[in-house]
């Protein structure tokens, strides 16, 4: 979830798990694609290390640095992202 202000720019991203899934992910919004991975293989496509607020977080949860719940708050100065609290 992003929470844009002009004054300060922010960025929120969390990490859930969920029960078994059935069907197929359905992009809606301005998601422009969704997709399943095998856990294996799921970080090669966020790219490593870093990256932008959402995939840092989520790269952390997938590789066992961030537990299912984890929250990171990023600020944004305009030029950078900069992470500002995690729990």
């Amino acid at each position: 979830m992003h929470v844009d202000s002009p004054s300060r720019p922010s960025a929120r991203a969390a990490a859930f798990e969920g029960g078994t899934w059935s069907g197929e992910p359905a992009p809606g919004d301005d998601i422009a694609r969704a997709a399943f991975f095998v856990l294996s293989e799921a970080l090669d496509p966020l790219g490593r290390p870093g990256g932008t607020a959402q995939r840092e977080l989520i790269a952390a949860y997938l590789s066992g640095e961030a537990a299912p719940g984890a929250m990171w708050v990023f600020g944004d100065d305009g030029t950078d992202e900069t992470h500002i609290a995690h729990w």
